[in-house]
């Protein structure tokens, strides 16, 4: 099946994008986003979406070849007739702010300008393109770093206004479908380079040795562990969501109070879930939200652990703290102070 056809069902079976839609699409000018963009444009009249517009963000990371494929993406738009925001970043900078790394600060704030931009222009939808081998990457690289069920899922088809039109096809798909169309995209070169990124090294070195030396099928089994991931962990998430309500005591904006007691008579695995569902409440979002975090809130539920000082979750921060009743959960904002430029790490 080819791509066009692959998007369409995907569009259909997961409800992705309705007639009416405004959808922006996130180019970088890499193959995916630009098949991505280019299927989309062609289906318009078919899908009967009300406006289509891409995005595209220079990270600030790689100088002249980065505003290169920032004005590639530009003129290719500006020749369909295809509206186009484009943006200018400065990771290193924000990297500096937020702490972490600097793969983490491009996709902080590529999101954020990337929502931003949607408000701005009224779009419903963000498309990006992520593909069937970014869900196998990305299964893969969380089973190496120790997940549960929702990194096995890996890449949910949509998420708030973030839908993946694309995660149903192969990059092979990608590739015939720009060689048919004539479409000449943008090449990383970083992307090749199995020392720049782990994702690269894994799709580069790991991935091959598993298919050869271990399951010719390793794709298609990673792909089943994901599905079979995402319908249990589905099951679980309505639980915790059905759970939720009786467990709280109080409620505002910034603040959620559960009930120590009735938490710890849950399973283990479900009460997991309802602190997930909690600070998902709060934060609007469970990212960066790790076992590094549930788990010393869960020992702290069981008598396993103190936490006399609470702890803070990523941004967006959410503080907790356990008593023996309750469970406290409250917003705050915190502010990054960055070190000065030169200075000397503290001993």
């Amino acid at each position: 099946m080819g791509l066009l056809d692959t998007l369409r069902r995907t569009l259909a079976e997961r409800g992705l994008i309705a007639p009416g839609d405004r959808v922006l699409v996130a180019v970088s000018g890499g193959p995916d986003s630009l098949a991505l963009l280019h299927a989309l444009h062609s289906l318009q009249d078919e899908l009967g979406l009300a406006d289509l517009r891409a995005a595209h963000l220079d990270h600030g990371l790689r100088g002249a070849e980065a505003a290169a494929e920032a004005q590639f993406v530009a003129d290719w738009c500006a020749g369909r007739g295809i509206p186009c925001t484009i943006g200018v970043a400065d990771i290193a900078a924000q990297k500096a702010a937020r702490g972490g790394s600097t793969q983490e600060a491009a996709r902080a704030v590529r999101y954020a300008f990337l929502e931003e931009t949607a408000r701005a222009v009224g779009a419903d939808k963000i498309a990006t393109g992520h593909t069937q081998d970014d869900q196998i990457e990305t299964a893969l690289l969380n089973i190496l770093r120790g997940t549960g069920l929702d990194g096995l899922r890996g890449i949910p088809y949509a998420r708030g206004p973030f839908v993946r039109p694309l995660l149903d096809v192969p990059r092979t798909s990608v590739e015939a479908y720009c060689a048919e169309q004539g479409l000449a995209p943008r090449r990383d070169p970083s992307n090749s380079d199995p020392s720049h990124y782990t994702r690269n090294k894994l799709r580069l070195e790991l991935l091959p040795v598993l298919e050869r030396d271990y399951n010719p099928a390793v794709r298609a089994a990673l792909l089943r562990l994901s599905e079979n991931a995402a319908r249990d962990a589905d099951f679980l998430h309505a639980e915790a969501r059905a759970a939720l309500p009786a467990l709280t005591l109080a409620r505002t904006e910034r603040e959620l109070v559960l009930d120590a007691r009735g938490l710890r008579l849950l399973h283990p695995s479900l009460q997991r879930h309802v602190l997930r569902a909690a600070f998902a409440h709060l934060r609007g979002t469970t990212l960066g939200l790790t076992h590094e975090h549930l788990g010393p809130l869960c020992a702290a539920l069981a008598g396993e652990r103190r936490l006399p000082f609470g702890l803070t979750t990523p941004p967006p921060h959410c503080a907790a703290r356990v008593t023996q009743r309750r469970l406290t959960l409250r917003t705050q904002e915190l502010t990054t102070i960055p070190a000065a430029t030169g200075a000397a790490d503290s001993p």
